[in-house]
């Protein structure tokens, strides 16, 4: 004589949590994390109408900002390693 079954979702009742994805994108979040601090985010895309990337910058709170890799929105212009600081245009 067989034992009491148990209903198929009781069988496969374990939750196993999904597989981390990692992202190959550095701009998935909208944010260029060539510069800044992981908390910081330097936009991408500045808003229609920005003339001055570094002063959009300044009035958001981010100066003399980190550049960590490539400075593809050029405003590290006297390339010392930080965009947005003293000497940066």
């Amino acid at each position: 004589m067989a034992g009491p079954s148990l209903p198929p979702t009781a069988v496969n009742s374990r939750v196993f949590p999904a597989p981390a994805v990692k992202l190959s994108s550095e701009y998935v979040d909208g944010c260029d994390h060539h510069y800044g601090l992981p908390t910081q985010c330097v936009p991408v895309n500045f808003p229609p109408g920005t003339r001055n990337r570094c002063q959009w910058l300044r009035q958001h709170g981010l100066s003399s900002i980190p550049v960590s890799k490539r400075d593809q929105l050029k405003i590290d212009t006297n390339k010392d390693g930080v965009a947005c600081g003293p000497g940066d245009a």
